[in-house]
């Protein structure tokens, strides 16, 4: 019995120590099998990558082996999908070890605006230069507009950029007379059966009344467009075109000397505040290829401008840019009374806009 129970035992020990051999080379084949395959798969994907094939890489060994030089950077760029070789890594060492210094210096920018008087003749410049499409800024009885030849797409794109406006605003139109808006719109008159009179539309009725009503004033009108004569980017797609008529003297001068209708919103970067003097709109638009009519500034102040821009360049205008403004620093409330009685931007808001629609 005691033998036959030895034996049992013996039998006993035997499985387990069977058992656990098989577990032991079981899992070793597992790890075994794992290291190889991750290995096989970055051996393949090394291979695919665009530097070094692995025939390569069986030659020379592990990436990290075959750069001793190579830093924690570089031994990370390895594992990326662009290899770099031992050349290349010695050149980035070499370059890396010179500091490089790269000084940028911005641009200054080049003061492009001028103020001109109120005279006769300085209006009969601006009115030109707006016939030509390019910008003047004047005062109205509101705040100071931003004019452009109204009817040319290339000069009322000059203002859309010079404001830093979206092009989903649109612009009013600054005429003289009722006339000329007229040109604008399309409030077309409706004729009798036997053509010998002719009897105003609703639509044309109501522009009629309007406009005999509050103009000269700070009122725009909008109403459908004349389409074929009117540029689109002035209405911002939308079929229908502002207009209103100034009762500003310099303003009505100006239409009338530029001979065109002038689209004119307010001259300052777009979401600043609406200026009403010369040199809020100077302050804003000083760097833009912009006309600035001061009544402030004499026939004498803008000569002498003339020719010290024209002689001594920008240094000279922005060094009396500087006097004036000290000089105006130095003027009494009296005088500065006296000096904002000559504009007669008022208002210092907007105008009133009302819509015909038919």
């Amino acid at each position: 019995m005691r033998l036959q129970k030895k034996k049992q035992q013996q039998e006993r020990q035997e499985e387990f120590y069977r058992h656990q051999r098989i577990k032991r080379s079981s899992s070793s084949v597992f790890y075994y099998n794992s290291c190889y395959c991750i290995v096989f798969m970055l051996l393949a994907f090394l291979s695919f990558s665009k530097a070094t094939p692995t025939t390569t890489l069986f030659k020379r060994g592990p990436c990290f082996i075959s750069f001793p030089t190579a830093t924690r950077q570089h031994q990370r760029q390895i594992f990326k999908p662009q290899l770099f070789s031992t050349a290349t890594i010695e050149n980035q060492n070499m370059t890396s070890s010179q500091p490089t210094t790269t000084t940028t210096t911005p641009q200054e920018k080049i003061i492009q605006a001028r103020k001109v008087s109120a005279s006769a003749p300085s209006l009969s410049k601006c009115g030109k230069r707006l016939s030509q499409n390019e910008l003047v800024s004047f005062p109205t009885e509101t705040v100071y507009g931003l004019g452009c030849h109204a009817l040319d797409k290339d000069a009322i794109q000059k203002v859309f950029a010079a404001k830093e406006r979206p092009l989903t605003d649109p612009l009013i139109v600054h005429v003289n007379t009722y006339e000329e808006a007229r040109k604008l719109w399309d409030a077309t008159a409706t004729t009798s059966v036997d053509n010998k009179d002719a009897s105003l539309s609703l639509e044309a009725q109501a522009l009629q009344t309007l406009t005999s009503t509050f103009w000269p004033g700070p009122l725009t009108i909008v109403a459908p467009a004349h389409l074929p004569s009117v540029p689109s980017i002035i209405m911002a797609g939308t079929g229908y075109v502002a207009c209103r008529s100034p009762a500003h003297p310099i303003a009505r001068a100006l239409i009338k000397e530029a001979g065109v209708p002038i689209a004119a919103p307010s001259a300052n970067k777009f979401g600043h505040v609406s200026p009403t003097r010369a040199m809020h709109v100077w302050d804003d638009l000083k760097y833009e290829d912009v006309w600035i009519v001061d009544p402030e500034m004499t026939d004498e102040e803008e000569d002498e401008n003339e020719v010290d821009a024209r002689e001594e360049g920008e240094d000279k205008k922005r060094k009396r840019e500087e006097n004036e403004e000290e000089k105006k620093g130095e003027d009494t409330e009296q005088q500065q009374q006296e000096k904002t009685k000559t504009i007669v931007c008022n208002v210092g808001v907007e105008s009133t806009v009302v819509k015909v629609e038919p």
